[in-house]
This record gives C-alpha cells, structure tokens and sequence, in this order.
C-alpha cells in the first residue's frame, strides 16, 4: 500500500540537484586526473620507449614505503626448521591470510592475522614440493569449500578442500579423494577463476592443467594431468615417450580478467601467451609469443654501454611476471621483471601501424640508488597499481635482506594534467599507443626507497583487497568503459574509501608487512613534524608548503579534511588483514569509526582552515543589470568548499553511480553492495557530519556575517559559497539516510520485497542508482514504492507498524516522515476493521479514524498510493471513506486551484503556438493539476460507481443494506464543495445514463455546469429539463430559446423550430405560475414568438427550396435558374436567419413569391407597392404556367393559389391587400366572364375564409372607384351582378344557419341602401335577372334582419 513520494519540505530538491552536480563533476575529473599506466609511461608527443624519471624526496616524509611490522614466525615452527628437513618449502596464501611452511611430508598454515596459531596437516607420506591456494571449479564441491589447496609431492599432486569462516576466521581443510601421480617435481601452480589450474614441470620443463570432475567417465579419470607442451598421444602413454622440454618453463602467471595465460621460458628468455577461451572450458589457444626478450629489447634501449648491460645474456633473466589489470592500462597487460631490476612492459594490443600485438612497448630502468648500492641480482619482486616492489638476492644467510622499491610521484602527473592543453587528444604515443590525454606530460617519474627486511625472503606477495573493496563498480576506468572510475594508479581518488596497497614478505624468519605510503600518510607525517618542530623550537621545513604546491590547495584541503574527520582508513585498523577482506558477514571487514587520533585530527582541522582561503568573485558584468547572476559572474570557492567538495566526493565514489540492486544467482534483484561495504562508507560520512556539525561557524555563514564590511563583490562571492556549502551538507545527510534506507530494506530482505512489487517497479529499481535515490523526485518516488512494499508484508503477516515507523523516523527521516507514520496508523486500522464484524461500532469507529488519519497526511500520499487506500475501503463496503477521500486528495493537491483554469483545447492551442516560456510553463502546471483531479475524480467515480450498482465490492448483501450504501455513497458525492468535481459527475452521468439523478438533484453548481463551455446538446437539453422540473418554465424557456439560437452546435433546423415552440409553451406556462409574481416573462414570451415565427418560415422556405432543387435537377441548375446569389441549402439547415436573410438569400433570387408574402406578413413589413407587386407576379406565374390547360386549369389553379395564401395570410395588412386581390380577379373574371361563372371572385374568397363583410366591403370599394377596367358600364354591370350572387349567397348563409352574433353583425342598413344603388343603375342585357337576384335580397334582409 504506497504511501508518501514528496521529499522533505526542509530540504529542497533543487539544492541536492546542485549538490548532486558537484558531486558527479568532482568525479569526473578525479577519472582523468592520473592517466593510465601506458599513458604515463610516455611523454606527450614523445616516443621514448624507456624512462628512468626518478624524483627526488623533499624529506623523509615523502618516502614511498614503510614497514608497518614484522612478525616472527611462530616459535613452535621455527624450533621445527631448526631440525634440518629434506625437503623444506615457504610461501604466501594471501587470500587467506596465511603463510604455508612444508617440511618433508608436513605443511603448515600459519595464520598471520590471528597471532601465532597455525593448522598442521600430515595426511600423505610424500614429501612435499610446491603448495598453492587455488579457485574450485563450480558445481564439483560442496558449497562451504571457497578454495582448493593444491599440494604437489614427489609422487603426487593432490586437492584439498579449504574454508575459512567469515566471523571467526576458523580454516577447516576437506579431503576430496582426489590425487594424480606424477614422474617430476610440480612447480609454479597457478590457478584461474573458473577453478582451472596450471603447472610446470622443474625437471622436463613441461606445463600441465590439472584437469577433475565429479566421476570418472569413459575416456577420463575423475582427475589427471594433462601435458600442454607435447601432442595428445604423450598423454595417453607418457612412460613411452619421457619427452623433456629443451627450453624449461620456468614460471607463469594468469590473466583472469583479459583471459590469457602467460608462460616464461629459462633458456631463450621467451615469452608465450595463451588464450584460456570461454569460462567452463578446458580450451587454450596460442596468440603470441615472444622468442628472446633480451633480444626484443635491445632496439628499444639507448645506445650506450650503461643501459646494455641490463641485458647481458649471462645474467638476464626473469624473476617475476606480474599481471597488470584493466583498470590501470588498457594497453599494457604485463610487466616483466628481471633479475637486473629492468621492468619490462608488454601490450596485447596491436598498433596503428600494424606491429604484432604481444610485444614489448615499454623498459624502464631500476632505480640509481639501487645501482650505486650494487645490490646483486633480485630474488622476489611484486607489484600493483602502479608500486613495485624487490627483495634482493644474499650469497650467504644474512640477518636482513635489502629491499628496493618505486611509486608513482602523482604530484608531478597531477600537475601536468592541470597544464594548459598543447595536445589534441588521440595521439599516439611511443610504441604506437593511443593516448586520450591532450596536455602536455614528461615520461613517467617515480619516488623510490631500499630499505632492510629481516632474514632471507622466500617469497613476496601483495596483500589482495576483495573485489568488493578494489573495483566496487566494475574494473573499467573512464576511457576504457566511460564510467566514473579512476585509474589503478590514482590512489588519491581511493585512498579514503580502502586500505592501502601492502605487500608481504616472508623470510626465514619473520613476515614483514611494507605498505606504500598514500599522500594522506605523507601529509601525516608531515603534520607531525611540523609539530614537533615547533615544540622543540626548531624552524620549520615548510613541508605542508611543499605538499600544496605538490598537489594544489583543493587536493590539500581535501586531505586534511580527511584527517580531521577521522577518517576509517586512515587508522591503524585499516592496516589489518581484515580491513582487505570485507567478507559479507565479517565482523572483523567492520572498521572502527570511533579510534580517531584528537591531536592529529586538531592538527589537520587548524590547517585546513588555515589553508581553507575565502572565496572570490570574477565579475562579468555590473551587478545591477537584469542579466541572470550566471552571466554577471562567477565565484571562484575557497579551499574549504573543495576540499569539502572533493572530500565527499571520495567517500561517495564507490557507490554513487552505481546501481542498488543486482541480479543474484537467482535472476532476482539483490542488494548490490553487502551491509558491511555500505556500513564502511556511511561511517565516514558520519565522521564528516560530526566534523562538520562540531564546527558549524566555519561552514555556515549568516546573512550579518556575509555583509559585514565587505565590498558587494567579496559579499556574492561568501553568498555563493554559503549557497553551496549548505546545499552539500544537505546532501551528506540525506546520502546518510539514503544507505540508512537501503541497510533498513537489507534488514527485511530486499529481495523479496523487490520480487513483490509491480512490474514497472521492479524495472525502475533495477536502474536506479544511489545518486538518483538521493538527488531526484523519481528517486525518492521509488523508494516510497519500495516502503510500501515492506508495510505490506508487514500488513500481510499482522506485524505492528510502531517499530518500522520508530526505525525509519529515527535513521532516516526524510524517507518516512510523521506524515508516513500517520498513513501507516491509518493503513493498520484499515486492517483492524477487516477483522471486526461488518455491521460493529469498532469497525466503523476504525475506519473513520483510518480517514482521519490519512486526511491528516494528504499532502504526502501518492496517487498509487490513494489508489490502494480507496480499494480497501470499496473492500470494507464503506462509501464514505472510498468516495470521500480522493476527493480531498484533489482539493488538496490542487492548492493554486489551477486545474480550474485549464481548458484542454485552448491550452493545446496556447502550447502549439506560444513561444513565451512562463506562458507554457503555467500551462504545463495547470495541465499537471487537472490530470491529477481527474485521476482522483476517476477514483471517486469508481467508488460511486459500484455502490451504484452493486457489483464486486458489494455483493453477497441484502437489498435494503445494498440501498443504504447507493444512499451514503450518493451523499458523499452530492455533499462536496468542489465545483470541478461536481462538473465531473454531471458529466459521469450523462455518460452513464443517470440522467433520471441529474434532474432530481439539487446542488449550487449543476445550473452553471450544464452552461458552461465546452457546451453540448445534451447538457442543455437536460438543463431546461431540470429547470422544468423545478417549476422554473421561464428559465427552461430561456435555455430552450439560446438553444434554437446557438450556432455552436450542430442542431437541425427542425429541432431548432422543435425547441422554439417548447420554449414559446414554457413561457406561457410561467405567465401562470407563482413564480411570474417575481418575474414577468411578457417580453420574452413575445421575443419567442417571434423567433419561432421566422423559423416557421425557414422550414417552409427550405421545404420549398429542396422541391425547387429536384425540380431544378440539382443544385447547380439552380444556381443557374436563380435570379441572383442564394445562400444554399446548408446555411439554410445549419442556423436561424432573420426575415431579411431568407428575403434576401431565397425568397428573392429563387422567386419563392408566396414565401415573400408570408415574410411580409411575419415581419409586419409595409409597403404596398411590394406586395401589391408581388401578387401581381404570382397570379401572373400562375396563369403562365397553366396557360397550356386553357381556362379551366388556370381559373382552378389560380383559385387554389388564392385561396391557400388567404387561408394562410388573411387578416394581413401587409401580405394579403384585399383591394388589390379583389381587383385582380374580377379584372381576370371579367376577361373571360363567358368561360366563368358569375360569383367567381366573391366566392373564391369565401372559400379562403376571408370575411363576407371584408369581401363586400372590397367590392363596394371596387364598385364606387370604378379604376380600369372597371370604368365601362359592362364591367360595371359585369361587377353588379358578382356582388348580387354575393349578397344572396351571404344572406342565404347566415339565414340557414340562424346564429343571434352573425345577425347582430351583418350590416343590414347598408345592404338594403346599397341594394337601392345598385338596382337604379342597372341596365343591359342581364339587368332584369340581376335586379331580380338583389330584389330577392332585398327581402330576405328586411324580413330577417
């Protein structure tokens, strides 16, 4: 159950970024401070093939070598040496800390680090002629045997199985039942890895690989020996053939890491190498070999007497062979040393210009203090990391023998590689090696020393550093794999984080331990005399002088800080074979943090803030300017924030790129660094915190203090380095907490809670590495993943959280801070509840304080980890907690309310087009507050969801509980003040399909939801739904009216003519109501109306022009047939238009005329002309396009017209001018009154349902105006008898249906007088049946009217 991801409000992310930086530049450069061994041997630019640089020690102090102790051999063994053996033997197991002594059949194990105990083992008769410590092959052993101790005899070579316990260093041996018998002495075992193991024969000179398995098989034996010198067959029957190599091999020496077996010969001074093939393989290849070494030399020493000597043939010869690893040259992969103190280097590499690649590159002469001493020829020699080391040979027994040695003078590397480049990088340098360092450099220089050791050496050895300790990430150096290591030769980068390079020497008598001296050691001593001088009151030498101008004020200060702090290995213990080892479990590889020398440690402290020096400012530019502080300037730190800097560099090196897990032999994700190694670095970032919190005046500097007294520039450059100083103390402490992190997670097995979380999880894990997990927002994210894992388990099993929460408070706060310990309460009374009955008051009392407790710590949860927390609670059956929760998530994570400023569309808009960076900056914030509401909306929703509907979580249950938690879950929802989440649910119901809940409830914000953008058709249909059914028509009526207005949304024009007419039955339903006391809807209501009228006309108008465009045959004939530019058919569908639009775009270019009259009538538009005009045009368009059906079709079709438009228009004072229309059809009846009846006008009329007493006022009018062609007496005559059918027709009406209004309306009087009128003034040739019909009349309106 995840819990907290934001770091420590009291340290910045940002700040442990910049420190982060720093701490990843100072590594960088310690990387290529000291170039590789193959490099330094050369000057830049040179092709000197030989160097005899040697430096001259300013004082005793910086003499590269010390004996630390001697050791006498145990008294027990020495009473035994002194009873002459036959066969008697010495050497060194350094692996184990042991020194071996064979006499006769008897071998000893003497060990060293323990005291004078010593493990004595007779168990064969043999006498006893070579003893090695070699790897065992997998898969052969039980698991508790590490090595094989190999023991050649006379007669045979067998295995031993060895242990040596972690803890109490105990040394157990194992029979293996495995033993070969041999013809000759076996000498110079060597043994790889993988467990192969190599020999020589001393008397034929052969070499051999001892090859054992489990069990014998058909064609081998369980073990044998298998000779590498001669064919298979020798093999097979070697009694037959005794073949003896002419030139003897006499020593050989492993490459484990570049693979290669290397093997000397004695006659002809060749050197082979071997290729050993893929691991698990008996495979070995010849790739090189070099016949004469003393004759492969020879071109590349100088032409003098002086330097040829050293290859006399009487005398040359090689004495040791010493493997030189990746780490410290990728080219040089050999160093030969001979009997005359040449070292001799070899490569494996094949040059630019094509020469073989096993060859020698490199000779560089002994020391001349070595020649002047005239020492003799060297017995014993050993080396690594650049050291090197020789025990001279004694023609008789002496009580010392000297010993010589040479280091590296790193001072003078340093200075050259801080030398202003002349060099472009990737030249060659002598004997054709690529060199990736462009500055300028002499040839290698060195610091040499002969000193005394006690007795005759019999064999010398470097004490190994566990791989843990030696390459803690990987063997590659910066310009081999691009990591961050540094060369083997650079001890100043490794000085502070392992124990020096020390060699063994074991002689007759004693086992003297010779460390070479590091430049802390140097800079030790020479802080103690300088003591001692001032306290005898002698003058000092200046020595801490010189060491700076050795190595630079931050390589100083980064020294003395180291001494002042105390540092781990800088103390006598790490001198100790156990501080070498580090075995997982050791107590003894635990170094002591607490042994810290005071008076060196004050000495150190004072110096170092002595030399420390202020910081200064370099302007660019003037302070006041605009212009960011980078560009006005820059501060140049003081001594004390390098050597601060570079300090903590070194202690974080080993583990600060590197990754926390790896893949353990079980493919899972382990813990890559044991407890131990991690528990050596945090100790001496703890000796630095207390330093540093034990002089806090010196590193933090206060706001008074910076101003004080200072000129504006000395003030930026303290601010800066304030600044700085701060942010990488902050860091010391929170890289504390971080392995405090790791040891805690170590404690609950790590790889099991790495195997428990999710996929994505497991991947992030696997790449994070100690610098992300302390410097990055992601970093910390995972480390909250990997706590929530380890709370889980600890759920899982019902164990109290009290005990972590303590743990992970006290050692590592800002990874589980009291907003963490509040959310894992919460998650432990989460898991009460589960146990507590469903329906009991404990149950919900521990739910809700689980609630509490998470609301408490809101600002520190994380998303995944409210996820959980909302499942469990869907899980309790408890709505509120599940619904509730997320939603004061999103408040809360929302603080700004920024997510209520982002609009999707117009942010993607402002982002695609801006280039104004704050601009997109805040649009990238409001877009990240948005996402996370509605990742929590989501949840919530969920939640409301399945109580909703009853599924999963609320299964199993009755109805009336089921109703309930659908209730509560509602409420919870319904309840929150949050307007973004309210527009959420709506919008989650609509996708649903709740609409039936969105119009029954009642909230503050559901009205401006369903109106706010981005709008839709189906929020504001069911807006004015809701509005409805809250009894609020005119509001439903107003939404209803934007609605049909709204161009925004694609709406048809019969649904906008659909919600006019809804919204028109609205309004007149508030006229009714309570509500229209408040507010009057009058003018709305008309407003209505009116806009439904226009959309009337629309549809008929694009009714009208669809049948037009099919008529037409499509839309461009139309366009060809219109009178001018129309506005189409999709404007038409696609909104309202006003009365002048559709006049305008189609009533007048398609000549829709009826259209015009009913626009005329709807608009009230007055002018007489137009209109009168217009009907002109349509009679006229009638009767032309009937004309073909002669009278009867155009009387027929003209009557439909009339009478549709007069049902449609009349009473229109606008539309429908009855003057004029009764004009124009008595004038078209009177031109063919043969073919019409008489009364066609009148009662066309009638039948339009124009009013009786209109169309007889109209006809009077027409009568009494007597306009063309109504001026002759036959139009007169013709009109008379028209309006004498009328009369009879409209009394005869209202007399057969006898109605009291219709009488009382019927203008009696003035039909009688007129009656008179017409009678008098009739004449012609049908006066006497008109006269007739209007005397009839006449009657009829007096006897009933």
């Amino acid at each position: 159950m995840p819990v907290s991801t934001k770091l420590s409000a009291s340290v910045p992310i940002a700040d442990l970024e910049s420190a982060g930086k720093v701490i990843n530049e100072h590594i960088k450069a310690d990387a290529s401070r000291v170039p590789e061994l193959d490099v330094a041997l050369v000057a830049t630019g040179g092709t000197n093939t030989t160097s005899a640089s040697y430096s001259d020690a300013p004082s005793d102090a910086w003499s590269p070598f010390v004996c630390r102790k001697t050791l006498q051999l145990p008294p027990a063994l020495l009473d035994e040496l002194n009873v002459v053996p036959q066969s008697c033997g010495m050497g060194l197991l350094p692996e184990i800390h042991c020194a071996y002594i064979s006499m006769n059949n008897q071998l000893y194990l003497w060990d060293y680090a323990a005291g004078s105990e010593f493990l004595r083992y007779e168990e064969q008769p043999h006498n006893i002629t070579s003893v090695a410590l070699v790897r065992p092959k997998s898969g052969i052993f039980i698991d508790s045997i590490e090595w094989i101790l190999v023991i050649a005899t006379k007669a045979t070579v067998l295995l031993l199985g060895l242990s040596k316990d972690a803890t109490t260093g105990e040394i157990k041996l194992y029979q293996t039942d495995m033993s070969v018998q041999v013809e000759s002495d076996m000498d110079n075992v060597v043994g790889t890895q993988d467990g192969r193991v190599f020999m020589t024969g001393t008397e034929d000179g052969n070499m051999y690989e001892l090859l054992y398995q489990v069990e014998e098989g058909w064609f081998s034996k369980r073990i044998r020996l298998n000779n590498l010198t001669i064919g298979s067959l020798q093999n097979i029957l070697p009694s037959l053939f005794g073949y003896k190599q002419t030139d003897k091999i006499v020593n050989l020496a492993v490459d484990d890491e570049r693979g290669f077996l290397y093997s000397y010969t004695q006659a002809n001074a060749s050197l082979t190498q071997w290729g050993l093939g893929r691991h698990g393989t008996n495979q070995l290849t010849h790739l090189g070999t070099i016949h004469s070494l003393s004759q492969d030399i020879l071109p590349l020493l100088p032409d003098n007497p002086t330097a040829r000597k050293f290859v006399n043939k009487d005398n040359f010869g090689v004495v040791g062979m010493h493997v030189v690893p990746v780490i410290e040259s990728r080219a040089i992969c050999l160093v030969a040393v001979t009997f005359s103190g040449l070292r001799i280097y070899i490569t494996s590499t094949r040059s630019s210009y094509g020469a073989s690649g096993f060859r020698v590159v490199h000779i560089r002469f002994p020391p001349p203090r070595t020649e002047a001493a005239a020492l003799g020829d060297i017995a014993q020699s050993s080396y690594t990391n650049g050291s090197y080391l020789c025990a001279y040979s004694a023609e008789a027994v002496q009580d010392s023998t000297p010993v010589a040695g040479a280091v590296v003078d790193l001072g003078k590397l340093i200075k050259a590689q801080s030398t202003p480049t002349a060099q472009a990088p990737g030249m060659m340098g002598g004997g054709g090696i690529y060199n990736p360092y462009p500055v300028p450099r002499p040839p290698l220089s060195e610091y040499s020393d002969i000193f005394n050791c006690p007795g005759t050496p019999w064999a010398m050895k470097v004490m190994p550093k566990a791989p843990s300790i030696s390459s803690p990430g990987g063997t590659g150096s910066i310009w081999v794999t691009g990591s961050t290591n540094p060369t083997a030769l650079n001890s100043l980068a490794t000085q502070f984080t392992e124990p020096p390079d020390q060699f063994l020497i074991l002689s007759n008598v004693a086992l003297t331990f010779v460390v070479r001296k590091r430049t802390t050691d140097t800079l030790k001593t020479i802080l103690e005399s300088e003591l001692g001088a001032a306290m005898a009151g002698v003058p000092s030498q200046g020595g801490l002088s010189i060491f700076t101008e050795n190595f630079g004020r931050e390589e100083t200060c980064a020294q003395l800080l180291a001494l002042a702090a105390g540092n781990c290995f800088l103390s006598n213990e790490a001198y100790e074979p156990a501080a070498y080892s580090r075995a997982p479990g050791s107590a003894a590889a635990m170094l002591p943090g607490g042994l810290k020398d005071n008076r060196l440690s004050n000495l150190a402290s004072q110096a170092f803030f002595e030399r420390g020096g202020k910081p200064t400012w370099i302007d660019r530019g003037p302070l006041g300017t605009t212009s960011s502080p980078e560009s006005q300037g820059q501060v140049i730190f003081s001594g004390r924030r390098e050597g601060l800097a570079l300090y903590m560099t070194r202690l974080l090196r080993p583990i600060w790129n590197e990754k926390i897990t790896a893949s353990n032999e079980a493919g899972r994700q382990d813990a890559a660094f044991s407890d131990h190694s991690l528990s050596n670095v945090q100790r001496n970032l703890n000796l630095l915190q207390e330093f540093l919190n034990a002089n806090q005046h010196s590193f933090n500097y206060s706001v008074g203090e910076l101003a004080l007294n200072r000129p504006s520039t000395e003030q930026e450059a303290w601010k800066g380095e304030a600044i700085s100083m701060g942010q990488l103390q902050d860091l010391l402490s929170q890289t504390i907490e971080a392995i405090n992190f790791i040891l805690f997670l170590i404690d609950y097995k790590i790889s099991d809670v790495i195997a428990s979380c999710d996929k994505a999880t497991q991947d992030a894990v696997a790449r994070l590495t100690y610098c992300d997990l302390v410097t990055t927002k992601p970093g910390r994210d995972i480390a909250r993943a990997l706590l929530n894992a380890v709370i889980n388990q600890q759920l899982m099993y019902h164990i109290g959280l009290d005990a972590i929460s303590e743990t992970l408070q006290q050692r590592c706060g800002s990874f589980c801070s009291p907003d963490d310990v509040m959310q894992y309460k919460a998650m432990e009374n989460l898991r009460r509840a589960k146990d507590l009955p469903p329906s009991s008051r404990e149950r919900q009392a521990c739910m809700a304080e689980a609630l509490r407790l998470f609301e408490k710590g809101i600002s520190n949860m994380s998303l995944q980890a409210l996820g959980d927390v909302v499942a469990e609670f869907r899980e309790l059956k408890w709505p509120t907690g599940a619904v509730e929760l997320p939603l004061r998530c999103a408040v809360a994570w929302d603080p700004e309310n920024l997510a209520l400023e982002w609009r999707p569309s117009e942010h993607h808009a402002i982002q695609h087009h801006s280039s104004h960076g704050g601009l997109q900056d805040r649009s990238t914030m409001m877009r990240g507050a948005w996402e996370i509401r509605m990742s929590c909306y989501g949840l919530a929703l969920d939640s409301l969801e399945l109580f909703n509907y009853g599924e999963s979580a609320t299964k199993d249950i009755d109805y009336d509980t089921l109703k309930e938690l659908r209730e509560e879950a509602w409420h919870v929802a319904l309840s929150s003040s949050d307007e973004a989440f309210h527009s959420r649910l709506y919008d989650w119901c609509m996708e649903k399909n709740l609409t039936d809940v969105l119009l029954s409830v009642r909230t503050p914000f559901i009205e401006s939801h369903f109106s706010s953008p981005p709008l839709s058709l189906e929020k504001l249909e069911l807006l004015w739904q809701y509005h409805v059914k809250g009894g609020q028509h005119l509001r439903a009526a107003q939404v209803l009216f934007e609605l049909a207005k709204t161009s925004e949304l694609p709406i048809s024009l019969n649904k906008r003519q659909e919600y006019l007419q809804i919204a028109v039955s609205n309004a007149r339903s508030h006229a009714g109501s309570e509500l229209s006391r408040q507010e009057s809807g009058v003018e709305f209501l008309t407003m209505a109306e009116e806009h439904r009228d226009v959309a009337d006309v629309q549809v008929e108008i694009r009714d009208e022009v669809k049948s037009l465009i099919v008529t037409a045959g499509g839309v461009t004939a139309l366009d060809a047939e219109a009178e001018g530019p129309w506005g189409g058919l999709e404007q038409l569908e696609g909104s309202l238009l006003t009365m002048t639009q559709l006049y305008q775009l189609y009533a007048d270019p398609l000549r829709l005329l009826p259209m015009k009259l009913v626009i005329f009538h709807v608009s009230g538009f007055h002018e007489d002309g137009l209109v009168r005009n217009t009907w002109d045009s349509i009679i006229e368009t009638v009767l032309i396009q009937y004309q073909s059906e002669g009278l009867a079709g155009q009387s027929s079709a003209l009557e439909a017209e009339v009478v549709k438009l007069a049902n449609r228009l009349y009473p229109s004072e606008t539309a429908f001018p009855l003057d004029h229309i009764v004009l124009k059809l008595e004038a078209f009846a009177l031109e063919h009154r043969q073919g019409l009846q008489a009364g066609w006008t009148p009662r066309l009329l009638v039948r339009g349902n124009v009013p009786q007493g209109d169309i007889f006022t109209s006809l009077r009018t027409l009568y009494d105006s007597q306009v063309v062609p109504f001026n002759t007496r036959k139009a007169i005559q013709h009109l008379s008898a028209d309006i004498a059918l009328f009369l009879r027709d409209w009394v005869q009406d209202l007399i057969r249906r006898r109605s009291p209004q219709s009488s009382r309306d019927f203008p009696a009087d003035l039909v009688d007088s007129s009656i008179d009128k017409y009678i008098s003034e009739l004449s012609g040739e049908n006066a006497v049946g008109t006269e007739a019909i209007y005397k009839e009349v006449r009657s009829l309106v007096r006897q009933h009217f």
